[in-house]
């Protein structure tokens, strides 16, 4: 996963969170989770991985009992499985550690504690394969902790516990080439822990539990380089999990016992230290930085009681994003964070049972939908088809009104750019107001719509009658009014060839037609109220003369 992107979060691994400049009003954004536990399954105990590609966004899991599964959405509302069991080996992967999109591809990285991890990679969100050997070969590369893409290559990072992590990068997503010897010299350096690439200059951050975490840089032609082997002049930060770039500033996180620090530098090489967050605060996990007015930077603490998802402001103080955990104290960890469509998204992880959650703020800024109309054409006499331009929405309402304001009803779930409302909530030729407004899943809402009038058509001539005038002679011919002023009345006699003989308009229930020359001949009538509200033609009434 590429972190330099757009909101500074920090996740404190299973002990907390800190943050940094750039806030505003992020705290009044509410958080709400998306899907059920687990997504479905509950022995997925932590949501790992989180990354959009190609319009869908992807979760994967750990998941020790069947294997890792990964699951997409392309709302946050529903969740579709895209890969199960482990990626379907005989000795399934555990979990998914990361994602990154590489030349319209993306590719995921795994943990198996058996064969080594492995890299997939898909097209299509659904079908995936395995790029090369598990492990690059070698058993003790039992995960691929981290993807990232720097200066158009895909470069990937491991844990290995025996001779120390490895650096692999490949130009083309298949053939891979180890950067760097194991370890970087040094076995200590067990794991990779993040990658980012700043100032043209690609740093990769190591665990190291013996003399501190260890920072290494190089250009894309250059050889690596020490920014720090000893944990930033601090033995016990044991590794810098978390970085992220904000306007030309690099910020660090570390892993440390005694309560995790956060540094900045803005060359790479000489690093200032902002804060040491508490005693249980031992691990920044993630950080990440949204650039939106709403948002800003974020940390994300785990916590033994809850994981705290913290903002931070440029002197160090923050404020909580939400209550510990989401409210549920055994969400211990805050994992990867990830922006969709600018919505933050965090999965978590859960130590003591139960199922991982995914949660997400959205800071989208809901567009008010604009050029409502009501076709003159109606499908139905009692109906109204009311459609609008697309606007940045998940949904919208739209709500019914009188022609005097009187709510008749809002109309909500609407996921189309029209809705029809139907002779329930209508009645044949009377005026109406509607307007629509824009919203999103997690409650934001645009203003209301400009107010659009319009009426619906009059109803069916029924009962025509054709009957002898006894008194003058020729034909009467009646029907039944229809609901509604300023109605007239189109009669129409056809012969028996079905031309038209006679059109007449009147506003009265009766008309008299003195003289039709002898044969056979049906009359139809139908109501008009204007040119845009037109009844339909009554059912035909046969006569003689």
């Amino acid at each position: 996963m590429n972190f330099k992107q757009k909101i500074l979060i920090l996740c404190v691994g299973l002990f907390g969170l800190f943050l940094i400049p750039f806030l505003t009003n992020a705290a009044s954004v509410d958080w709400q989770q998306s899907g059920s536990d687990g997504l479905g399954n509950a022995n997925n105990p932590a949501i790992y991985a989180l990354e959009e590609f190609d319009g869908y966004f992807y979760a994967g899991t750990w998941n020790i009992a069947s294997g890792t599964e990964i699951y997409r959405t392309a709302d946050m509302e529903t969740w579709e499985l895209v890969s199960s069991d482990g990626f379907g080996g005989v000795l399934p992967d555990w979990y998914v550690y990361d994602f990154q999109e590489f030349n319209g591809e993306l590719y995921a990285s795994t943990y198996n504690d058996f064969i080594g991890g492995s890299i997939y990679k898909t097209s299509n969100g659904t079908t995936w394969t395995k790029v090369g050997s598990a492990g690059f070969n070698d058993l003790d590369n039992k995960g691929i902790t981290k993807l990232y893409e720097a200066g158009g290559l895909l470069v990937a990072g491991t844990s290995n516990l025996d001779t120390g992590a490895e650096v692999w990068f490949t130009l083309d997503g298949d053939n891979w080439f180890q950067t760097g010897t194991d370890g970087f010299d040094d076995p200590n350096n067990a794991f990779v822990g993040n990658m980012i690439e700043f100032n043209n200059y690609l740093y990769v951050t190591f665990y190291n539990a013996t003399t501190g975490g260890q920072i290494f840089r190089k250009t894309t032609t250059g050889n690596w380089e020490t920014v720090t082997a000893n944990g930033l002049g601090d033995a016990t930060n044991l590794n810098f999990m978390s970085l992220a770039e904000v306007n030309g500033t690099l910020y660090v996180g570390s892993r440390r016992d005694g309560g995790a620090n956060l540094y900045s530098t803005t060359n790479g090489m000489a690093y200032t230290s902002l804060a040491t967050l508490t005693s249980v605060q031992q691990n920044i996990r993630d950080m990440y930085y949204l650039d939106d007015p709403s948002a800003g930077l974020f940390l994300s603490v785990d916590n033994g009681n809850g994981f705290d998802l913290l903002i931070a402001q440029p002197d160090g103080s923050t404020t909580a994003a939400v209550s510990p955990g989401f409210g549920n104290t055994t969400n211990v960890t805050g994992n990867q964070l990830a922006d969709f469509g600018n919505r933050l998204v965090i999965g978590t992880g859960k130590i003591s049972g139960g199922a991982g959650e995914v949660w997400y703020a959205d800071y989208r800024t809901p567009t008010k939908p604009t050029g409502i109309k009501v076709p003159a054409k109606q499908r139905k006499v009692v109906s109204a088809k009311i459609k609008w331009n697309t606007a940045t929405a998940d949904k919208y309402y739209l709500k019914l009104t009188t022609k005097k304001g009187k709510a008749i009803k809002t109309f909500k779930k609407i996921t189309a750019d029209y809705k029809v409302i139907n002779k329930k909530f209508l009645k044949s030729n009377a005026p109406y107001k509607v307007k629509v407004r824009s919203v999103f899943y997690s409650g934001g809402k645009s203003n209301w719509s400009k107010i659009k009038s319009f009426r619906t058509k009059p109803a069916k001539v029924k009962n025509v009658a054709v009957t002898e005038n006894k008194t003058v002679g020729g034909k009467d011919i009646t029907y039944d009014a229809v609901l509604g002023n300023g109605i007239s009345y189109t009669i129409k006699v056809l012969n028996s060839n079905g031309d038209t003989v006679y059109t007449f308009i009147t506003d009265t229930t009766s008309f008299f037609i003195p003289y039709l020359a002898p044969g056979d001949y049906q009359v139809k009538v139908r109501a008009k109220y204007n040119k845009n509200n037109i009844g339909k033609w009554s059912q035909a009434a046969n006569f003689s003369t």
